[in-house]
């Protein structure tokens, strides 16, 4: 009887602890970013919905992972002008003179890349945010300009809040404009230069990550 009696106990205790371990997870939403799986490049709408496969080259192997270092993702933009025999411009500054025909990047690439290593820190930047801000929540639309040469690779070179953003906290934007300035991408085809223009909803959601 002492067993079962001490059993009936040790059943008890372990339903008390999980039932406080599922409430204390699901008391507060987590921070979700959505990224919304339409991006558009050179001049095309933004929300534009394309039909049919991806236009711009398919890449047969999965792309390096993305520059963490600043130094080598300097020195890889650097080279990349030195590529097309063009002075390197101040960071921020719009890239002038190189491949005016606007080369695209295929959109399902841009889509995963994103996906894989931008959502992640763009986590981290509204987890950060929400410390400060509890209720902030709204979209940030990015417009980054990815300069490549085929022979060299490829770099975010700028990257500003587009002016649909519903979202303009600061050191939110500060935080994500950094955050992408670390990406890296494939050339775009034929080298050059491309404009990518992403939307990101964040808010706080029991309904977790789509994507």
């Amino acid at each position: 009887m002492r067993r079962v009696l001490i059993g009936l106990c040790v059943a008890a205790v372990v339903l008390l602890v999980v039932g406080f371990v599922f409430r204390s997870r699901t008391a507060t939403p987590p921070a979700v970013v959505e990224h919304a799986e339409r991006a558009s490049q050179g001049d095309q709408p933004l929300f534009a919905q394309r039909k049919g496969p991806p236009t711009a080259q398919v890449l047969a192997t999965a792309p390096e992972r993305t520059v963490r270092d600043k130094k080598r993702r300097d020195e890889l933009r650097a080279r990349i002008y030195r590529a097309f025999g063009q002075a390197l411009p101040v960071e921020g500054d719009a890239a002038t003179g190189i491949a005016p025909n606007q080369p695209k990047l295929g959109k399902k690439y841009v889509q995963n890349r994103i996906r894989d290593d931008f959502v992640p820190l763009a986590k981290e930047c509204y987890e950060a945010a929400l410390e400060r801000s509890p209720e902030l929540s709204g979209t940030m639309v990015l417009e980054l300009t990815i300069v490549g040469d085929q022979s060299v690779g490829g770099v975010v070179d700028s990257v500003r809040l587009a002016e649909e953003s519903t979202l303009a906290d600061p050191e939110l934007s500060e935080c994500m404009r950094q955050s992408m300035m670390s990406m890296s991408f494939v050339p775009p085809e034929t080298g050059g230069v491309t404009t990518v223009r992403y939307p990101f909803v964040m808010n706080q959601s029991d309904a977790g990550t789509q994507g």
